[in-house]
């Protein structure tokens, strides 16, 4: 009996477990128009499909699903898009997300926090903001010029408006009716895996514009000491080194030890404006660096728009920060080459945007490994004399 029983185990048929259903929850519209192909083609991130078609999209899945579409389009992950572009997506400017899909949208000026230094991860967009940043994208990443009228007669931000108008020309949006887009609504998720598919399949066939900077200073044709006769160096004791070692006498100094921002603003602007200038050097941030990089760009930007205003006539030049040397970095938690590179990001966008230019003092004073040469420092951060003159060097070399 027990044999027959076991007989009678073996042949019965096994069970077979139905694969969960990718589409199960999703409206009809969104299946016929595209959602399967969305999924197959892999730019629906998980925090969008695995979140329930018919939910909100949460800010942080929105920003995943944007951020996916421009990876497949341009068949580069967003780590290679952004040193491209000289951003560093591991400093974030937002206390309650480090997510690097948020940091990325916010260099390309897709999308920004709410305010008090939050982006509000888990908080939600509606239709009118992603919108706006479906269309910034494409201006910014794709080189799209967006334009035109819309064809919806519900209300819409005038902020928004183009890009609605942009979204509509191109089929990304075919609003809630031929006559309504819903500005107002909570997106949910099969809006954005939708939205995002059809952006795809638009961008995918742009080629986007070349990336080069005309505020970073390339290699030239080397100028004597004349050059420098109409120019103002600013900055802290490396200026006053520089002063005294370089043998550079032809340009005006504002150097002093421990000079800040801050004090900059202080202490230098009423001598400034007592001169015309056509050039205008500024080495500041090493006596801030324990500061949050964002505050620093906020003071450093206030520095440089006043100084702007003095003498508007110059080119000004925004000089980073200085390498400091591989002991000194590995010994302190504020002077270290992960500081002095977050600082340098920026003062690279300060350069980029207000329309200086940025001299890259890593470049000119590095070694091979990225740091400071252990004998070209006393210290570790300021300079032994004879290395001003590579510093000076470099600056005959690259200018306008």
């Amino acid at each position: 009996m027990l044999l027959a029983a076991f007989i009678s185990a073996a042949i019965l048929p096994a069970t077979v477990i139905a694969a969960p259903d990718p589409l199960a929850g999703a409206s009809d519209w969104s299946k016929a128009e595209g959602l399967a192909g969305a999924i197959s083609a892999g730019i629906v991130p998980d925090s969008v499909a695995n979140a329930g078609w018919a939910n909100r999209t949460t800010r942080l899945a929105a920003a995943e699903a944007i951020v996916s579409v421009i990876e497949k389009a341009l068949g580069k992950t967003i780590y290679q898009l952004a040193a491209e572009r000289r951003w560093d997506l591991n400093t974030n400017r937002f206390s309650d997300t480090g997510s690097h899909a948020v940091t990325f949208l916010r260099y390309a000026k897709v999308t920004d926090g709410v305010g008090g230094n939050r982006y509000d991860p888990g908080g939600a967009y509606n239709r009118a903001q992603v919108a706006a940043m479906i269309g910034r994208v494409a201006e910014n990443i794709f080189g799209v010029t967006v334009s035109g009228n819309n064809p919806y007669t519900d209300e819409i931000p005038v902020w928004a408006s183009p890009y609605v108008a942009y979204l509509s020309n191109t089929g990304i949006t075919k609003g809630v009716s031929e006559s309504t887009f819903d500005s107002y609504s909570v997106l949910q998720n099969q809006e954005i895996a939708i939205f995002s598919w059809r952006a795809f399949n638009i961008w995918r066939h742009i080629k986007p514009p070349e990336i080069i900077s005309t505020r970073v200073m390339r290699k030239a044709s080397p100028v004597d000491d004349s050059f420098f006769a109409d120019a103002a160096i600013i900055g802290n004791s490396l200026v006053e080194g520089l002063r005294l070692y370089s043998g550079l006498t032809t340009c005006d100094y504002y150097g002093a030890t421990s000079m800040t921002v801050v004090s900059a603003g202080n202490s230098v602007l009423q001598r400034l404006g007592r001169s015309e200038y056509g050039k205008i050097y500024i080495l500041l941030g090493i006596n801030e660096i324990g500061m949050n990089s964002w505050t620093f760009k906020e003071q450093y930007i206030n520095l440089i728009d006043r100084i702007a205003a003095i003498q508007p006539g110059a080119d000004i030049y925004i000089m980073g920060l200085t390498p400091v040397s591989l002991s000194k970095s590995n010994s302190s938690s504020s002077f270290n080459m992960n500081r002095v590179r977050e600082y340098n990001e920026r003062l690279y966008e300060i350069a980029e945007e207000k329309g200086h230019y940025y001299i890259d003092l890593c470049e000119a004073l590095a070694g091979p490994d990225g740091y400071l040469p252990e004998g070209s420092t006393w210290d570790g951060v300021h300079l032994n004399t004879s290395y001003y003159k590579v510093w000076l060097e470099y600056l005959r070399y690259h200018y306008v």
